[in-house]
């Protein structure tokens, strides 16, 4: 079952059951449940693909211990971290990043732009050029390889 889908009727479960307390229900108890249905909400957003890639297959991956959940294009793929990481290095994120989405798609990731949690790359696959990055703020890494390089 897609957890999506749990993660929506838990958060609608207990808006019902906070709309059924009475008025005298403590309000540390309307606050909990008020936050239980918020927190489930944002655990559902979070494995949600980004924009683009609606209809894309998630693909589970993992890395060196390192969980991701991917999402493959033509020419681009997505990739959420799903493993918990204090504090996020955007360089060692993206190194397995690329890995991982190099062993699911079989094309060489060129670049790599966004945040420890969520990352676009950029394929060259069969030979083709890979698609232009995005203009804007990003950092961006090379893959070269399991060992990678530091951003720049």
């Amino acid at each position: 079952m897609n957890m999506a889908i749990i993660f929506v009727a838990l958060a609608a479960v207990a808006q019902r059951f906070c709309a059924r307390l009475p008025r005298s229900a403590p309000p540390v108890l309307r606050r909990l449940l008020a936050l239980a249905g918020l927190l489930s909400c944002g655990a559902c957003a979070a494995q949600m693909g980004g924009a683009g890639y609606a209809g894309a297959e998630p693909i589970p991956a993992e890395v060196e211990g390192m969980r991701f959940v991917l999402r493959l294009r033509e020419d681009r793929a997505e990739a959420i971290r799903v493993s918990p990481m204090w504090p996020p290095k955007f360089a060692e994120v993206a190194r397995l990043a690329q890995i991982a989405v190099a062993g699911a798609s079989g094309c060489v990731p060129v670049w790599a732009v966004g945040d420890p949690s969520v990352i676009e790359l950029g394929l060259s696959c069969g030979g083709r050029s890979p698609p232009k990055k995005p203009k804007g703020r990003h950092t961006a890494c090379d893959f070269l390889g399991a060992t990678g390089r530091a951003c720049e």
